[in-house]
Order: C-alpha cells, then sequence, then structure tokens
C-alpha cells in the first residue's frame, strides 16, 4: 500500500499525539492542525484522504467544520471525514464510514484500525495479475486456488492472503505489522501475534516448498527470490 494523507484536526493531548504516531508508523503521511482555520491552510495544499476531527474542536460541530473544509477542497477529491469523540482511550465501537459523511469513532486504536482498513481497502489493485507462477507454486487469486509442484493446497482466506502479499514482492521484507494491515483491509480479524502461526500453517502446507517464506528475525517474513535448490 503506498503511503496515504491524513489530516488530523484536534486540540493537543497524549491520545492524539500516539494517533499520528500509530499512523505514520502504518506509513501514512500525517500533518496535525490545532485548529479548524490552521486545518483549512494544510488541507487546500496537502488534499488529504481521511480527516479526522476532534469533536468540539474550536466549538465547531463536526458538521460545520466538515463544510468549511469540503469548501476549500476540490469536489472530485474530497477525503473521508471522521470524528474522534471525548476520551478516545476509553473503549468503544468503530462505525462503518461512508465517503463524504462524518462518523463518530472512539478508541485510538479504533481509529487507526478504521483508517488502515479504509486506505487498503481503496488501494487499486487493477493492474495487478489475477495470477502468480513462481518457483513451483501457482496462485490464482480469482479462483481462489493455489498449488505446488502441481499438488493443490487448501488455504484458509487469511493464509492465501499472506502468501499472496509475499509471493507478490519475491526478494522484499514484510513486516508483521505490514501483513497485519493488509490482512485486516481484507476484512480478516487476524492480530499481529497470530501472523507467525498463520505462515507456520502455511509452510506446513507447502511441505518441501516451506523454505520459499523465508523468516527476518526481528522484522518479519519475505518469499524466496532466487531459485529454491532441492534439498
Amino acid at each position: 500500500m503506498a503511503p496515504k494523507r491524513v489530516l488530523i484536526i484536534a486540540h493537543r493531548s497524549p491520545d492524539m499525539e500516539l494517533l499520528v504516531l500509530r499512523l505514520r508508523n502504518a506509513e501514512c503521511f500525517v500533518e496535525f492542525a490545532p485548529s479548524i482555520d490552521e486545518g483549512l491552510d494544510i488541507a487546500a495544499d496537502f488534499t488529504p484522504e481521511i480527516v479526522v476531527i476532534d469533536d468540539g474542536i474550536d466549538e465547531s460541530s463536526p458538521v460545520e467544520a466538515t463544510m468549511r473544509l469540503k469548501a476549500v477542497l476540490p469536489a472530485d477529491k474530497l477525503p473521508v471525514f471522521m470524528v474522534a469523540m471525548p476520551g478516545t482511550t476509553e473503549p468503544g465501537n468503530a462505525v462503518l464510514v461512508e465517503q463524504n459523511q462524518p462518523a463518530n469513532v472512539n478508541g485510538v486504536s479504533r481509529i487507526v484500525d478504521q483508517i488502515v482498513g479504509l486506505l487498503s481497502n481503496q488501494e487499486d489493485t487493477s493492474s495487478e495479475p489475477d495470477q502468480i507462477h513462481r518457483q513451483g507454486l501457482s496462485l490464482d487469486r480469482a479462483r481462489h486456488r493455489v498449488s505446488a509442484n502441481g499438488r493443490a493446497l487448501h488455504l484458509t482466506p487469511t493464509e492465501f492472503k499472506l502468501l499472496w502479499e509475499l509471493a507478490r514482492r519475491p526478494g522484499y521484507v514484510l513486516s508483521r505489522d505490514k501483513l497485519t494491515r493488509i490482512c485486516k483491509g481484507a476484512g480478516s480479524t487476524v492480530q499481529a501475534r497470530t501472523i507467525d502461526a498463520h505462515v507456520k500453517a502455511i509452510r506446513r502446507k507447502l511441505s518441501d516448498r516451506s523454505r520459499l517464506i523465508e523468516t527476518v528475525h526481528g522484522i518479519g517474513y519475505r518469499f524466496q527470490d532466487a531459485e529454491l535448490s532441492t534439498p
């Protein structure tokens, strides 16, 4: 996923600083504005894809703030708007965001998950092939089929997504956090701590091709970019 642009308009607080940090760690470009007026100045040049507005910023209502922002942004490039409610560290339910309409979201972690999910779903995959053939491994995304040396493998949706993402980037290291975000964007409930378990299951099913997935200690995994030799 290419880095995406997120604008946060909010009072400075530990919660909001944590939100900025988490989003930057999620490979987003983030701009922060402590007021609506400063947010308007930034938005005009930054053209954000998602705007997070602190509820009650400058005593403006979320709808009023949204309308002011829409007025300075290109009509064909309007972002998704989200409203961070007071007490963001309290647990709450993330609300499905509709394009160009504000939605209330509680909890820093929930806001991050919601944004990452949105951006992952927005990623353009139209130019990607539906099939991958590498080192005896064949994946068919449209039919959700995978085989190794002609032998059909039965992978769960999460396992297939993980293997696809690794196989389409041979030689590139994907962190556990990156793989988690990719799977969450695809609608999975996978968590970072379960990535290792999923990879272990994939390797077991790959059998003699299990070495195609290499562990990069302390970071994550990558797909072999050199021809796999016979053991």
